[in-house]
């Protein structure tokens, strides 16, 4: 990956996705999730650097029940 797609993954299209995958020898799937996961932490650590505790929480708790988090 870049260094602009490390710092921003919402610019990856699927093709460059196919590739990502293709060079770390996993499947498609996986490569969407890790992203989707790092997009999460990314929102949780603006959340805490704000000091909203409460929606902070809150978005734990969602995290939670999808499985987004491990050891949670």
């Amino acid at each position: 990956m870049t260094i602009q797609e490390r710092r921003k993954p919402a610019v990856l299209n699927g093709n460059r996705r196919i590739r990502i995958a293709k060079g770390a020898g996993v499947k498609v799937v996986e490569v969407n999730q890790l992203i989707k996961q790092f997009e999460q932490m990314q929102k949780l650590m603006k959340m805490m650097k704000g000091g909203n505790q409460k929606k902070l929480m809150r978005q734990m708790e969602q995290m939670k029940g999808r499985g987004g988090m491990p050891g949670f």
